[in-house]
């Protein structure tokens, strides 16, 4: 089995679109209210997947018989992993992608298996306090400290804002500084001397859905930047 399902990139094509615009204020993890779920989040009774079932998933994807759900209970986030069986791969192959009752389906069939990883994304969440300590630093320095851009940016209101990944999660910069751009911009080369004015948590990365995943690593710039080395 090879497919990945895009559930979470649906998603951050959605935030992307809506990042950076002058009148968004998306919400700092300090500030977001605990989810009231069901039932109650206790990691050390995950023992199947379907004991996180019941939980808000903001992403899954399988490939290479390996599947990876993100997740979120009593407003922390979480990376489950697990092996799917041969057998239980095939069944989900042949299920129709079209098919209104896929994921009842796919739950069904998966449901038994062994969770044999779980990670606390959050523990390398930055808090608004954190954000607000990048206030003032280049975007060298941003860079420098593990940020890379994720590409979605704006030069509205007479000052550039880009969301940049860190890890499994993105967050919404914005600089002192107006930058002129084409359509397609190396936003690291854009922002390396611009000055950060805020900073504000604004969703996951794309990151958290790899499947050679590290909670401290996270995209390469070098390899964002390769995408513009013949430009």
């Amino acid at each position: 089995m090879k497919k990945v399902l895009s559930v979470l990139l649906i998603a951050l094509l959605i935030l992307s679109a809506a990042a950076c615009t002058p009148n968004a204020e998306p919400a700092a993890p300090d500030a977001e209210p605990a989810a009231q779920e069901s039932p109650a989040a206790d990691p050390a009774q995950w023992k199947i997947l379907g004991d996180i079932w019941a939980f808000e998933s903001d992403g899954y994807g399988s490939e290479e018989n390996r599947y990876v759900r993100i997740f979120k209970a009593d407003g922390v986030y979480y990376r489950a992993e697990t092996d799917i069986p041969q057998d239980v791969a095939e069944k989900l192959d042949a299920i129709d992608f079209f098919d209104e009752t896929r994921e009842t389906q796919e739950k069904e069939l998966m449901k038994d298996l062994p969770i044999q990883t779980i990670c606390n994304l959050s523990e390398v969440l930055l808090s608004q306090s954190e954000l607000d300590a990048l206030i003032g630093k280049t975007g060298q320095e941003l860079l420098d400290m593990g940020f890379v851009p994720q590409g979605s940016f704006s030069t509205l209101e007479k000052v550039f804002c880009a969301s940049l990944d860190k890890g499994p999660f993105e967050y919404e910069i914005e600089f002192e500084e107006i930058a002129e751009v084409d359509d397609n911009p190396n936003v690291a080369a854009v922002i390396r001397p611009l000055t950060v004015k805020s900073a504000a948590f604004s969703g996951l990365s794309q990151y958290c859905l790899e499947m050679e995943f590290d909670i401290n690593g996270g995209r390469s710039l070098a390899d964002y930047e390769a995408e513009f080395a013949g430009d």
